[in-house]
This record gives C-alpha cells, sequence and structure tokens, in this order.
C-alpha cells in the first residue's frame, strides 16, 4: 500500500470530508474520485454521507452490509430548511443538450449559496447519435459526460435516472448509475425510475416514469407520507394535486418545442420542530433570461390536519 493510499485512508477513517481529504493530499475531487473507485476494484468499499452544505463523508465498509438501497439520507446543517434548485431532462450528449446553461445553474447555486441541485432523470440521451458534433455511440456519449458536465466542489447534485438515462443499460449494456458512482461522487444516485430521499424525518421522492419494472421504495412502510414528489420526462411545468400529495412535473433544461423555454425550479423546503415537512416555495427560473421568475407557489405539507391543506400560488398567464 502506497504512502498516499494510506494516508487517504487515515484522513478517512479520522472523518475528514472529502474536501478536506482533497486539501491535505494535494489532490484534486477528481483525483481523489479516481483513486477510491481503484480502491473499490481492489475490494475496499466505502459508504458515503450527504450533508446539504455540499460535502461528502465516507466512512469504510468492514462488514457484509448491503450499501444499495433506493432511499438514501441526506444530513440537513443546522438548519429547519432545505434550499435546491431542480433541473431535469438535459440530454446530455445530443442537439437538445444546453451545457451552457447548466454551467448558468452551478454558477447561480454558487452566487446564491445552494449548495444542492436535483436532476430529475434523462441526464444523459442514452442513444447512439447520427449527429457529427455530438458523440457517435453511447460509451463516448457518457465519456462525454463526464468531460464536460460542470463540477464545484461544494454543489451536490441528488438525482434519479429516467428512461433515457435506462437506454445505455438496456441497448448497450453500460450502467450509467454505476459509471457516476465510481466518477462522479458528487452525484448522488437513488437509481432508476422511483427513489426517495430521507431529510430530518420525512421523505422526499424523486421520479422519472420509465418501462422498467422495480422493486422501488413505493410501499416502504417507514415512509410518514408521499407528500412531495418532485417527476421529470413530461417535458413542461405543471402542478399535480391529490388528496395527500403534490406531483410537481420539473421543467426541461432544453427546448422541446418551438415556443417553449428551458426552465429549472428554486425550492425553500421548511421542516416543522418534529422534522417533518411543513411548508415550500417553488420559483419557475428562465436561465436564459437573467433567471427570471415566470411562475411560483407556495405549498403546506403539513397533512396530519386534513383542513389546513392551503395552496397559493401566481401562474404564468
Amino acid at each position: 500500500m502506497s504512502d498516499l493510499i494510506e494516508k487517504i485512508l487515515n484522513l478517512i477513517n479520522k472523518g475528514k470530508t472529502l474536501n478536506e481529504i482533497a486539501t491535505e493530499t494535494n489532490l484534486s475531487n477528481k483525483g481523489l474520485y479516481n483513486i477510491l473507485a481503484l480502491l473499490r476494484n481492489k475490494g475496499i468499499n466505502f459508504s458515503r454521507t450527504y450533508y446539504s452544505n455540499g460535502n461528502i463523508k465516507y466512512q469504510q465498509i468492514k462488514n457484509l452490509a448491503n450499501d444499495d438501497t433506493r432511499t438514501k439520507e441526506l444530513i440537513l446543517n443546522y438548519s429547519k430548511s432545505l434550499n435546491a434548485l431542480i433541473i431535469s431532462d438535459t440530454h446530455i450528449g445530443s442537439e437538445l443538450e444546453r451545457l451552457d446553461l447548466i454551467k448558468k445553474v452551478y454558477e447561480y447555486a454558487l452566487e446564491h449559496d445552494i449548495h444542492i441541485i436535483f436532476n430529475i432523470g434523462d441526464i444523459i440521451d442514452g442513444l447512439n447519435n447520427s449527429s457529427k458534433k455530438y458523440p457517435s455511440n453511447c460509451m463516448d456519449q457518457i465519456d462525454y459526460f463526464l468531460k464536460k458536465y460542470p463540477f464545484d466542489s461544494t454543489i451536490l447534485n441528488i438525482c434519479i435516472l429516467g428512461n433515457h438515462d435506462y437506454k445505455s443499460l438496456e441497448n448497450f449494456g453500460i450502467n450509467f448509475e454505476q459509471v457516476l458512482n465510481a466518477y462522479r461522487h458528487d452525484f448522488l444516485t437513488l437509481g432508476y425510475k422511483y427513489g426517495s430521499l430521507k431529510v430530518k424525518n420525512d421523505y422526499l421522492i424523486l421520479s422519472h416514469p420509465t418501462d422498467i419494472n422495480l422493486e422501488s421504495t413505493e410501499n416502504k412502510k417507514e415512509e410518514r407520507s408521499k407528500n412531495l414528489i418532485l417527476e421529470g420526462h413530461h417535458h413542461e411545468m405543471s402542478l399535480i394535486e391529490t388528496p395527500n400529495t403534490y406531483k410537481i412535473y420539473v421543467p426541461p433544461l432544453c427546448k422541446f418545442t418551438k415556443d417553449s423555454e428551458p426552465s429549472i425550479l428554486k425550492m425553500d423546503l421548511t421542516f416543522n420542530d418534529d422534522g417533518y415537512f411543513n411548508q415550500s416555495h417553488f420559483e419557475q427560473l428562465l436561465p436564459e433570461n437573467s433567471f427570471k421568475t415566470i411562475n411560483r407557489f407556495n405549498l403546506l405539507l403539513d397533512f396530519e390536519n386534513k383542513n389546513s391543506k392551503k395552496l397559493s400560488r401566481t401562474l404564468k398567464k
């Protein structure tokens, strides 16, 4: 074992964050990711703990526990609110991609002290491309994503993988989720189609419809409620209300129709004293137009008192 690897393992066992380890070893975060991927191939596995300020901590796994769960947890740092940006349907590696807008989203997040970006699926296009401007095959498309997609050591992407992401596995045998877990540790993946994120004592659901059948967290008893679902795939912004659920169709960050404009959502999610969702404020923003707000709505998410449900919103005219 080299001195560098021994130092990295010692720092992990001391509870240092990924950014602290990178600083103390004089490595870039991506360089550190590559070393951890090599260690995994040598049989050394790690669990990860994710924090709302963008930090990641590793812990060496020294038993046979299975860390492959579709419910992950985000540790909220001394706060009763979670501020995040939400994007969907970026289709990297195709003519639909807008890497320039994704870069703007990162800049906006840094400017507004936001460390979480939710990505609601179809991150890559997942299909072979006939255009000479973009990668012609899926493997090159994934390499293109790894090279071109923005990175910042203080921003954590929390994502669900959609039908186009799954095409890389279905058609070409390449598991995009496995690639993200190995080389983009700034991506917390909740799996394909459907997953849940535990924040304090409640669960935020991420969804992107696909044709695959999965054992998901849909029926898990530990979920207090599915009162807030973020869903991609529909290529439009919409709010679907049921007695105990708000489902938000996240708009695409690319142009699917002549009259549509790429947009994102900004979310401020608050919690009550018991650690359950209280309410959330959303704004729909246009990155191409200095992040102009075109839509805003407030949701009361405490469904314990059925009569207390209220909705206030201002929609785009």
